[in-house]
């Protein structure tokens, strides 16, 4: 399984912003779902398949934050690049 992985630290005060270069699936997961995604089990968390230039995410509350970017099987790469933004 080939996926770009960034581990941050975000609160309620943040914005995470996910730059992208092409189409990708972009996920913001928590500690447990992350987990679940690296053994291929359904998950929850927020985002999805994602056009350039990328998306925003708002989180809830203070944890790890776990940032996954992936091309959903298919051949390539992606360029990325993620930002903790406060509001």
């Amino acid at each position: 399984m080939n996926f770009l992985h960034y581990q941050i630290h975000a609160g309620p005060e943040n914005i995470v912003q996910v730059r992208i270069d092409k189409r990708a699936n972009v996920r913001l997961l928590d500690t447990l779902q992350y987990q679940k995604y690296r053994r291929g089990k359904t998950l929850e968390g927020a985002g999805g398949e994602t056009d350039p230039p990328g998306r925003e995410f708002r989180v809830q509350n203070r944890d790890v934050w776990h940032v996954i970017i992936d091309l959903g099987g298919k051949e390539g790469t992606v360029k990325a690049q993620v930002n903790v933004l406060r509001m």
